[in-house]
């Protein structure tokens, strides 16, 4: 049964830059090791994604609506990867900015300037040009992909959108019914919640998703 917009679907890949042939991202432990880029701060294993909702890149997510499941490689250009590159995101900024930061500029140095993350590409007397570009904009990727299941159990939906969207690795989640309760190590602003609630609850079948902070006094 082909695989539609909406379902959640369980699957391994391996990404990879066409032309560097270069590993940059996998669920695969052992294929990440290999390629030497493995880190211990990474959960690895299969993810579960709801199709359509944009959790993977936009070319991937196109790719999976109408597949079966099994395994199959997708080449991606890069207005469907991480963009082309746009001139508009290189920028002149004068060394002296640098200087009250207390950082050397360098060629290839990754900066934060003003809570964007660039790559200084030129520095010239009082002048640096740095990058705010994607690191992999302009880039053709490949990705290797293996559909696992599609995944009906609602706890576990709601489990992988928190855990995708709201970077929680173990969500702490009660399903009773037709609502669910999310207990969260933050707050969450009431309108947030509400809109979190509407869009979460019509993917994931409920019709309601309550969400608490956790007392930390406890």
């Amino acid at each position: 049964m082909p695989i539609k917009k909406g379902d959640f679907v369980e699957i391994d890949f391996v990404a990879r830059l066409k032309d560097e042939k270069l590993v940059f991202d996998t669920t695969i432990a052992d294929v990440a090791k290999k390629e030497g880029v493995f880190s211990e701060n990474m959960s690895y294993g299969p993810v579960v994604v709801c199709v359509g909702q944009q959790m993977v890149l936009k070319g991937l997510d196109e790719t999976l609506e109408n597949k079966e499941l099994g395994k199959f490689s997708i080449e991606l250009s890069p207005e469907k990867a991480f963009g082309k590159k746009d001139a508009r995101l290189l920028q002149l900024i004068p060394r002296q900015k640098f200087v009250e930061q207390k950082i050397n500029p360098v060629v290839g140095l990754q900066v934060n300037i003003d809570d964007v993350v660039g790559i200084i590409r030129s520095v010239t007397g009082g002048r640096v040009i740095v990058d705010f570009n994607h690191p992999f904009s302009g880039k053709t990727v490949v990705y290797d992909v293996d559909v696992k299941r599609l995944v009906s159990d609602t706890k576990e939906k709601l489990t992988a959108l928190i855990k995708l969207l709201l970077k929680q690795k173990e969500p702490n989640i009660t399903v009773d019914g037709k609502t669910a309760i999310v207990i969260l190590p933050f707050e969450v602003p009431k309108q947030v919640q509400d809109e979190l609630s509407k869009q979460w609850s019509a993917l994931v079948g409920l019709e309601k998703i309550s969400f608490m902070a956790k007392d930390t006094n406890n």
